[in-house]
């Protein structure tokens, strides 16, 4: 974000060349667009470099500058990226069914349950036996979950990334 003072300089600047201040906004916000854009999608700073003295058929002291500050945005936003917190991930799930045939108490009990071993990104392992009956019910949430993440994905509001 540009700080009020910056922007006044820049005000000051355009009107000492001629050029109105709403001209200035719009040409303002429009290279704090393509700078967003660039860092966001990851572009080559020297394809971006080659777009503007090509295409746009930019000055090269200004194409100079915004190379300079796409790549000092790019640096910004790996730092961020790397500080940010992430939660453990799903790396392995193996299941199995046992079936207890007896115990000390009773003869024969013939009692399925399922056990789940889960290993996660972080190296934990955990080991989970489930009834048939808790394994029903997890099977429902995780389902129940998913439609809910599926009906959330719609929402054009949380789409993140520009035309898709």
């Amino acid at each position: 974000m540009c700080s009020e003072e910056a922007f006044e300089q820049l005000a000051e600047m355009a009107a000492a060349s001629g050029v109105e201040r709403g001209q200035l906004a719009t040409a303002f916000s429009g290279v704090h667009l393509m700078l967003r854009m660039a860092v966001r999608q990851r572009l080559k700073h020297e394809a971006v470099q080659r777009d503007l003295l090509d295409t746009l058929k930019l000055p090269a002291f200004l194409v100079a500058d915004f190379v300079k500050a796409l790549k000092a945005s790019a640096l910004a936003e790996r730092k961020l990226a790397e500080q940010r917190v992430r939660s453990a991930t799903l790396e392995q799930l193996n299941w199995r069914c046992d079936v207890t045939v007896s115990s000390n108490q009773i003869g024969r009990v013939l009692k399925p349950s399922v056990v789940l071993e889960v290993r996660v990104s972080d190296g934990r392992r955990r080991t989970f036996e489930l009834t048939t009956a808790q394994f029903a019910a997890l099977r429902y949430q995780v389902a129940r979950c998913l439609a809910d993440m599926h009906e959330l994905e719609r929402l054009a509001i949380l789409k993140i990334a520009p035309g898709k």
